[in-house]
């Protein structure tokens, strides 16, 4: 089984790299994959080695084999390194290779190599002896099937150099790789699992703000397998601990929503047998509380886009390996609305505060184009500042929003600024709006836009770190003024449209969502 590729490849060979990862033995042709590097020495093919692990008959000679990959010249060895960061290195490469003697791949075989499943989820194409299991996977007409050198020399070449036939090949077995994801293998075995279970589980969820789980935990109450409670935490990190205490007795799983105060508690609470999920989103790694996890007692830490992943690697030096992808959900059919008549000058921007939202530059977007035509309107969704009260007792917040509003009040386009009250109608409000914006300095994921997207706006976002994780490039602007200029030349179609639905639904909606999480929950609870 291999985790799900949340991504779907784009079957582009970007660097002309093969790549090998995984142990070194006569039958997975360890000399052999050196030999055809050596004979592809004037080409600009490169090979990417990964492992350090020498087995049979090359356990006695690995020193011999470590000098023959530091000696070619097209070979990079980088050695033994940890499941994440050889899953980077298949990322970056553009062909595995999974071509072993014909004693272990041949017509009576029926073990399926792990690395030819990790490379496939990757949409990499794979270099593949040909055998019955194999073609019945990939299909007999099956494009990089090599069973000689020379098939192995002239394919590779081949796939290399005609992006036809290696978008083929990529599609062929990333297809082939989604029967054996985590996901897929639970689906055929939870009926047998569960119909030994009598007890169903009893899971905790442990936040201050549940606001980004309303699907997922809608969802869960619906299985008859799962038992909830609630252990409601008043900030990042006051609760009542006797209640949390006898919470956590009860529970099989906790799932803190948020890795703030919550997590640090129960991962230094939990007792030996229970299992912990964390999940993060963008203020935590601007927090301490990272540092104080007893990693050693949780299970999983979810990240909800790639950027954030890496920044809690990056700054809180939390293991790749023990983190999981699985994004926030959309409610694609709660939002896929018909749109108002005439919705060409309507902009919106919906979540202001705190002010990194950045409704200055918002305003600046929305003056440029009401300077060109006067029938430019901006919509301003969500709570005020002035009903924040924690918010008005920092003094640059209150002297930035004071200045913001008095620009407002000053301005000839005042009357053209219009602000919807805060509430849970944002799918009926989306349907007036065109041009939704995104003007933050940082996000994790910035729902709304999502949100807006699966309603058919049009969404334009300032380049925040780590935007292109999870938004389309061509609606990532640098500047304001960029964003204005797109807006004024721009048409608003349905075809358009309908891609921005397409896309939310395709990624990131409701059912898709919860389905990876309850599957998450079930493989760490057995596990």
């Amino acid at each position: 089984m291999i985790p799900a590729q949340p991504v779907i490849p784009d079957y582009r060979n970007r660097n002309n790299q093969l790549i090998y990862s995984g142990k070194f033995a006569p039958e997975w042709y360890t000399e052999e994959i050196i030999r055809a590097a050596r004979k592809m020495a004037d080409t600009d093919i490169t090979f990417c080695i990964v492992g350090d692990k020498f087995q049979g008959d090359l356990r006695p000679r690995s020193a011999e084999i470590k000098q023959a990959f530091q000696e070619t010249d097209n070979i990079d060895w980088v050695g033994a390194v940890s499941r994440a960061e050889s899953q980077a290195y298949i990322a970056a490469s553009d062909i595995g290779i999974s071509w072993r003697s014909e004693s272990i791949d041949n017509d009576a075989s029926v073990e399926l190599s792990t690395k030819l499943l990790e490379y496939a989820r990757l949409g990499k194409p794979v270099l593949l002896r040909r055998t019955k299991m194999h073609e019945q996977l990939l299909g007999k007409d099956y494009a990089l099937f090599v069973d000689t050198e020379e098939e192995f020399l002239t394919k590779a070449q081949i796939a290399l150099s005609d992006s036809a036939v290696y978008k083929r090949a990529a599609k062929a077995v990333y297809r082939a790789s989604q029967n054996f994801t985590l996901e897929a293998s639970y689906n055929r075995l939870k009926n047998l699992l569960w119909s030994y279970n009598k007890e169903p589980i009893n899971l905790l969820f442990a936040s201050h703000d549940l606001k980004f789980m309303t699907d997922i935990i809608a969802y869960l109450e619906s299985q008859s397998n799962i038992r909830i409670k609630f252990d409601t935490w008043t900030n990042h990190t006051e609760h009542n601990e006797a209640e949390s205490k006898d919470l956590l007795a009860w529970a099989d799983m906790i799932f803190c929503e948020w890795g703030l105060g919550n997590a640090v508690w129960y991962s230094q609470n939990k007792k030996p047998g229970q299992k912990l999920l964390v999940r993060v989103h963008a203020q935590e790694k601007r927090t301490p509380h990272p540092f104080n996890y007893n990693l050693d007692a949780i299970d999983h830490i979810i990240a909800v886009c790639p950027f954030i992943m890496e920044e809690m690697h990056r700054i809180c030096q939390i293991p790749r390996h023990k983190m999981i992808l699985i994004a926030n959900t959309i409610d694609t059919e709660k939002f896929d609305r018909p749109k108002q008549s005439d919705i060409r000058f309507n902009i919106g921007i919906c979540g202001v505060i705190p002010k990194i939202k950045g409704l200055d530059k918002a305003l600046d977007i929305f003056e440029q184009l009401w300077q060109q035509d006067r029938r430019y309107r901006l919509f301003i969704k969500g709570q005020l500042p002035k009903d924040v009260a924690w918010l008005m007792g920092r003094t640059a917040e209150r002297e930035y929003y004071d200045a913001v509003f008095a620009r407002i009040q000053q301005a000839e386009w005042k009357d053209n600024v219009i602000f919807d009250k805060h509430g849970n109608d944002v799918h009926e409000w989306l349907q007036k709006i065109g041009y939704l914006l995104s003007t933050s300095e940082s996000e994790s994921f910035h729902t709304v836009l999502m949100e807006g997207m699966a309603a058919g706006s049009t969404p334009c976002l300032l380049n925040w770190p780590g935007v292109e994780t999870v938004y389309p490039a061509d609606s990532i602007f640098k500047t304001p003024e960029d964003i204005a200029t797109f807006i004024s030349t721009h048409e608003l179609n349905p075809e358009e449209q309908q891609s921005y639905k397409d896309y939310a639904y395709h990624y990131f909606n409701k059912a898709k969502i919860c389905h990876e999480i309850e599957t998450l929950l079930w493989e760490t609870y057995l596990g």
